[in-house]
């Protein structure tokens, strides 16, 4: 096997075990927050904010990890991330208390909110461009399967031991990571050109040194364009607008909130086997990723978004409906309602995955002009981050207050204003 192809597959399971990361530590407190409450004493008002606190250290890793790739490089803020996680899962391993806990959350959700932004950066720069789609794509794969692992674990081991497996596994990444060359084009756009050759000699089987010279091209025009009169006009308000609206919206449509709470939920709708059926719906959003990469290429990215937000507001619809029924005890025999909500949850995971998951992070990196890429993608992640947290937030106070039924009517109506949003402002992207 060529060198430069084992090279790339080092920068491929390192860049993915870092997203993979990020989706363990969404999904960590699901099957593990009622058994670190009672052992490390945590009131039960504090439950949201011990699921939530990892989106707060994620937003402000979102806030820190474009400018720190910039500055130090790709490798070195990849390691920074790593050392983050890997601190912040052995804190929550050794935790004995309450604040302990609270700040192991906060630190690995800080490197993997960092991870979020740098794995992407790091990963295409490092792949051959044949490959780099697939590869990119494959990060939100592994986030999505993250949290079906953290579910996984939780049926197997015990909180701690899952924390400081987690932990050697971020550690382990972070070894691999020394074996990885900088990114080229940084060292390119940073006056390092024998540097930059030396790097793309080991990661590619013919080096191309014109990758340079473009990543040379791409700087000067960057430095031209950010100089030059910006012109508001409805399109540009739309392109640097709507992607970071969906960003916003999909996390409280109520995919996270399923992934945080499977175990609580499922258990409420009185449906047996409530670990089994959260393992499923994380692995059927990892499925829907997987399909989304095929689906996004055969209808597009409007035709995709309507289909895939209109199937999951239809299946929250059939939740509401359900769940409605049951409640006013309307006679729905135990073994039907048990599987249709099963079938239910599992194919609004599945379909929401396919459009409307990938393509708002598509539509942030090619509608917006160049000059405008990097901000549209620190404030699409900062306010995905946000409304993961209020996700974590709402669960609870809309099931207490709506009950089970009103909470699903919720999310369908999210859902809803998702795709009234996609039908209006977002043509196809060619």
């Amino acid at each position: 096997m060529e060198k430069s192809i084992i090279y790339q597959l080092i920068a491929l399971l390192v860049n993915n075990i870092g997203a993979m990361g990020s989706g363990i530590g969404f999904g960590y407190m699901g099957p593990y927050g009622h058994t670190i409450m009672q052992e490390l004493g945590v009131a039960e008002d504090l439950h949201s904010w011990l699921v939530g606190s990892v989106s707060i250290g994620g937003l402000v890793g979102c806030f820190i990890s474009g400018q720190l790739a910039d500055r130090i490089g790709r490798k070195r803020a990849t390691a920074v991330y790593f050392c983050f996680t890997t601190l912040g899962w052995l804190l929550v391993t050794f935790s004995c208390s309450s604040q302990a806990v609270f700040c192991g959350r906060l630190l690995h959700g800080l490197g993997e909110g960092m991870a979020v932004v740098i794995s992407i950066i790091y990963l295409g720069e490092l792949t051959q461009e044949k490959y780099r789609g697939g590869a990119i794509a494959s990060l939100t794969i592994s986030a999505c399967f993250g949290i079906a692992l953290s579910y996984i674990l939780g049926v197997f081991l015990s909180w701690r031991v899952s924390g400081g497996l987690i932990a050697l596994l971020n550690f382990g990444s972070l070894l691999c990571l020394t074996a990885l060359p900088e990114s080229p084009l940084w060292l390119a756009l940073n006056d390092k050109s024998k540097q930059a050759v030396e790097a793309l000699e080991k990661i590619r089987t013919i080096p191309d040194v014109s990758e340079i010279e473009n990543a040379r091209s791409v700087a000067t025009f960057k430095d031209e364009s950010s100089a030059a009169p910006t012109s508001l006009s409805l399109t540009t308000i739309i392109s640097t607008v709507i992607p970071p609206l969906l960003l916003f919206l999909f996390p409280i449509c109520g995919v996270y909130s399923i992934a945080f709470f499977a175990i609580r939920l499922v258990e409420s709708m009185n449906i047996g086997q409530p670990a089994a059926v959260a393992i499923a719906v994380g692995l059927m959003r990892t499925l829907g990723s997987a399909f989304g990469m095929g689906f996004v290429q055969t209808f597009g990215r409007r035709k995709s978004l309507i289909l895939s937000a209109g199937i999951t507001t239809m299946f929250l619809v059939s939740l509401f409906i359900l769940l409605l029924g049951k409640s006013k005890n309307f006679p729905i025999p135990e073994n039907v309602f048990n599987w249709t909500m099963v079938v239910l949850l599992l194919v609004s995971m599945f379909s929401s995955s396919l459009g409307m998951a990938p393509v708002p992070w598509i539509l942030a990196g090619e509608w917006p002009a160049f000059r405008h890429k990097g901000t549209v993608g620190t404030v699409g992640t900062s306010l995905f981050y946000i409304s993961v947290f209020l996700a974590s937030q709402i669960t609870g106070l809309l099931q207490q207050a709506l009950g089970l039924p009103g909470m699903f009517l919720v999310f369908a109506i999210n859902s809803a204003v998702y795709l009234g949003i996609v039908l209006l402002f977002v043509p196809e992207t060619h």
